[in-house]
């Protein structure tokens, strides 16, 4: 799935919050890391989520219509040993 926020909500703080709770519930859980999937034109995206300490790892491509298009895989972790 994607999140996306409304434009109205852009810069409230509330991607803020969502990663926030995300992150909580993955330590809680015991993961390692999180990763997510970001269309690399989505620049104030993908400079929030290295702001959060995100990283680009990888591609992972997807199907709009008829044109074949690239995600970057960004990945955060959770531990300091992780990777």
């Amino acid at each position: 799935g994607r999140i996306y926020l409304l434009p109205e909500w852009q810069g409230s703080g509330a991607a803020q919050q969502l990663l926030t709770a995300v992150e909580s519930a993955a330590r809680a859980d015991g993961h390692a890391a999180l990763w997510l999937l970001v269309y690399p034109p989505a620049t104030r995206a993908v400079c929030f989520y290295e702001r959060q300490g995100f990283r680009v790892v990888g591609t992972a491509p997807f199907q709009f219509g008829d044109q074949l298009e690239q995600d970057w895989v960004m990945l955060k972790s959770l531990s300091p040993a992780a990777f």
